[in-house]
């Protein structure tokens, strides 16, 4: 579902692939004023283990000395990665643990910045829904999100500096923007892209 995806195979499989992006809710703009009158809130969506580099947001917001909350979403897989986590932080952390879809919704839809901290990923479709409820995104290099939110929205993988430096940022300008178009991430052109692939 992603071009990533598509980048991992051999070159030589690459000829014979179709890809066809997966659709989600749209949106047109993800443009969001950040209030300074109440306290900031950031999340992580996922299953919390190493791999999903919480640790490094966690040092971000340290160096930034964030004030606000960090809301975690998603089950433990580490019990132990997860109280390093809580002894590292300098601010406040809440975990939710898994929810389900409707209220994770509700959920999400209140905080002020989503971020995907993860060493490598796919294309997460949690974050898909974040940007479809209206939270914008920031995400390490190794995603597939770059495609959908931007260089301006990435940052460099395992950079504490640079992850500290885009949420600093974002809640100082207090206005977040994606520029790049997203028509292909519709279900019409989705439905498009299959009924092509098997009238070939």
């Amino acid at each position: 579902p992603s071009l990533s995806s598509v980048a991992s195979f051999p070159d030589e499989f690459k000829q014979k692939l179709e890809y066809i992006p997966f659709w989600f809710p749209q949106f047109s703009n993800v443009k969001i004023n950040v209030q300074n009158t109440r306290e900031k809130t950031i999340c992580f969506i996922g299953i919390v283990c190493p791999s999903k580099g919480i640790h490094y947001l966690v040092d971000a917001l340290n160096l930034i000395s964030y004030e606000g909350t960090l809301h975690i979403f998603g089950s433990t897989a580490n019990e132990l990665y997860m109280q390093y986590i809580l002894g590292k932080a300098k601010f406040k952390i809440i975990f939710h643990g898994h929810l389900a879809q409707q209220e994770l919704f509700i959920d999400v839809k209140n905080m002020d910045l989503a971020v995907m901290p993860s060493v490598s990923e796919g294309l997460p479709l949690s974050y898909l829904q974040a940007l479809s409820l209206g939270v914008p995104v920031i995400a390490s290099e190794d995603s597939s999100l770059r495609e959908i939110i931007g260089n301006e929205n990435i940052y460099s993988t395992r950079d504490v500096e640079d992850i500290a430096n885009k949420i600093s940022f974002f809640f100082t300008a207090g206005v977040y923007s994606i520029k790049n178009k997203v028509e292909k991430y519709t279900i019409e052109n989705y439905i498009k892209k299959w009924r092509e692939l098997i009238n070939e």
